[in-house]
């Protein structure tokens, strides 16, 4: 049976008793098993200059810069 993908709208809308965990397996002590606690680092102040543009859309997102160099620093080391 093929049904289609749900919108934000309906996905929102949807009561938690709706949802299908059916493909979903449970969580059990070996999904655990290599999970550890990753506390944040010290973080360090400092300055930077950018574009306008560019501060207003983090200001505008919500995301922080911050984040945004952790994951390219993740994607490229």
């Amino acid at each position: 049976m093929h049904t289609r993908e749900l919108t934000i709208e309906e996905l929102q809308a949807q009561a938690d008793e709706e949802i299908d965990y059916s493909e979903i397996p449970p969580l059990d002590e070996n999904f655990w098993k290599n999970a550890s606690i990753r506390l944040p680092e010290t973080m360090e102040l400092i300055q930077i200059i950018v574009d306008r543009d560019i501060a207003k859309f983090f200001r505008k997102s919500g995301k922080r810069i911050n984040d945004v160099l952790r994951d390219y620093v993740e994607a490229n080391s």
